[in-house]
């Protein structure tokens, strides 16, 4: 697989304890490409917020996901262009507070396209400026797939070990 590019952040912060060393961000970017799975959250018109589990992969600097535009997630993506994506893995929660846009230009989509398919074996070709597959997630509703980029603002890294629970950060992008 080609290693996701990444510009990381611009600042980090201990917000844990102030005289600890914060969790390295290359510590973080590791959880973010290997997570299988997240749970995207997105602004509901007047309401709670909407939560539900995605496929998503890291790339660019950007968390990117896929939803029929006709799926709640993605018409309060396009109404509130504003996310939060959580993940973890045995020793770091990951927040991110992001950013989102859709993307239709075609190169994009088939450079996340091939890392959907590596990641997943999840096979999405491009159409148009969606994508089209013989499956999907549950909560991405029905094909064509929007795709959706995710660029953060602020990433909370959560220890959760005894050595990193410390050491937890906040990284500015």
């Amino acid at each position: 697989m080609t290693a996701p590019t990444d510009p990381g952040p611009v600042s980090t912060e201990p917000i844990a304890d102030p005289a600890a060393d914060p969790i390295h961000w290359e510590r973080v970017f590791e959880t973010l490409i290997g997570t299988r799975f997240y749970w995207l959250a997105t602004t509901r018109e007047g309401g709670p917020p909407h939560v539900r589990p995605v496929l998503g992969v890291y790339d660019a600097g950007s968390l990117w996901s896929t939803s029929s535009l006709g799926a709640v997630k993605a018409r309060n993506l396009e109404r509130v262009p504003r996310s939060t994506i959580t993940t973890r893995d045995d020793e770091v929660d990951v927040v991110v507070e992001a950013v989102a846009r859709r993307v239709t230009d075609h190169p994009t989509l088939e450079r996340i396209a091939a890392i959907y398919r590596e990641k997943y074996g999840w096979p999405p070709v491009v159409d148009g400026d969606q994508y089209d597959a013989p499956y999907g997630a549950p909560t991405a509703g029905p094909p064509p797939y929007a795709l959706f980029e995710h660029r953060p603002t602020t990433v909370w890294a959560f220890g959760t070990s005894e050595e990193l629970g410390p050491r937890s950060a906040r990284f500015r992008f």
